[in-house]
C-alpha cells in the first residue's frame, strides 16, 4: 500500500492534487482507481498539449495550462513536440512564459537537435546559445541532425 500511495502522490503533485490524493489513496479501498484516474488525467493533458503543439496557436496552448499547478513541468515536457512540429509561436510561448529549459534528454538530445526550419533554429540558438554544439550520446550535433534530415 505505501508503494501505491507514493505513486499516487507523484501523479497528484504533477496534476496539482498533492497530498490530498495521497490521503484519499491511503484511506480508500479503491486506491488503484484513484491512481488510474490521476494517470488518465495526466495522459489526457499531455496528449492535448502535444496536439496543440502540432495544430494550435500559442494562445490555445497557454489556455490549457492556465491556472494549473506545475504548468512549467507540462510545458517543458512537450517542448520537443512543438520544435518537431516547427510551431515557432508555441515554442516561443513555452520558453518565454513557462521558462522551459533545453536540458538534454536521456540520449543527450536537445530541442535544437530537432529544429527543422531556419526560423526555429535561429530562435532556439538565440535562447539557448550554449547548446549550439551539444552532442548526443552518439556524438552528433544539431548541425549533423539538420544535414541528415534535410
Amino acid at each position: 500500500m505505501p508503494e501505491v500511495a507514493a505513486r499516487v502522490e507523484v501523479f497528484g503533485i504533477l496534476h496539482g492534487a498533492g497530498s490530498k490524493a495521497t490521503q484519499t489513496a491511503q484511506s480508500s479501498p479503491s486506491s488503484t482507481s484513484v491512481q488510474n484516474r490521476l494517470v488518465d488525467d495526466f495522459t489526457d493533458l499531455f496528449n492535448q498539449l502535444s496536439e496543440q503543439c502540432h495544430t494550435g496557436t500559442a494562445d490555445s496552448f497557454a489556455s490549457l495550462l492556465a491556472d494549473r499547478p506545475n504548468a512549467e513541468f507540462f510545458a517543458g515536457a512537450v517542448l520537443v513536440s512543438a520544435v518537431k512540429a516547427d510551431n515557432v509561436a508555441v515554442v516561443r510561448r513555452i520558453v518565454e512564459q513557462f521558462d522551459a529549459r533545453d536540458a538534454p534528454d536521456k540520449r543527450g538530445v536537445t530541442p535544437l537537435h530537432f529544429a527543422r526550419s531556419q526560423e526555429m533554429a535561429m530562435f532556439l540558438r538565440e535562447k539557448f546559445a550554449r547548446n549550439v554544439d551539444a552532442k548526443d550520446l552518439r556524438g552528433r550535433t544539431p548541425l549533423m541532425y539538420a544535414c541528415r534530415d534535410g
